[in-house]
């Protein structure tokens, strides 16, 4: 069955196949176009419910590719933008493990100074336990740390009597 539908001031052919032997029945209609490359069926387009033909399937087509390209940019032009961020974020890891192996440097070399210290410390101290004046100081009796206590039987400078 043909016929002809207006729209938006365009007249555009239908066809519509009722029934055919032995085929499931179609209640599709479809877009008849007559060029001169000949004669064509546009597949069924359909948007809010109606059945496009014409130009105003082509505004429909146009307006949803439009779309389409529009929402492909913006995915790219994220993508774009995590791959700069990555790019970013891989330049401060490098500047952080930077800082992190100049820090444990210094900490190696803190260790390493205070190792030493205490090295230098107990050589020193072996070497004043073998020096003379150790020995002399080894020698003393044990009441003589206490300088300018009394001692029982002493007098004093003084002579109070204690």
């Amino acid at each position: 069955m043909r016929s002809l539908a207006e729209n938006q001031g365009e007249r555009n052919r239908a066809l519509s196949i009722v029934k055919s032997r032995g085929m499931k029945t179609s209640n599709q209609v479809r877009e008849l176009i007559l060029s001169d490359q000949g004669i064509a069926l546009a597949d069924v387009y359909t948007a809010a419910g109606d059945v496009l033909m014409g130009t105003a399937r082509w505004q429909k087509e146009a307006a949803e590719q439009a779309e389409q390209e529009r929402i492909l940019g913006e995915v790219e032009h994220k993508r774009r933008e995590v791959a700069l961020a990555r790019v970013e974020l891989g330049a401060r890891i490098k500047v952080l493990e930077q800082e992190l192996k100049q820090k444990q440097a210094e900490a190696e070399r803190s260790i390493g100074a205070e190792a030493r210290r205490k090295l230098d410390l107990a050589k020193r101290r072996k070497e004043l336990e073998h020096s003379p004046s150790a020995k002399i100081f080894k020698r003393r009796p044990e009441n003589s740390q206490g300088a300018g206590k009394k001692t029982p039987g002493r007098r004093s400078p003084k002579g109070d009597g204690q």
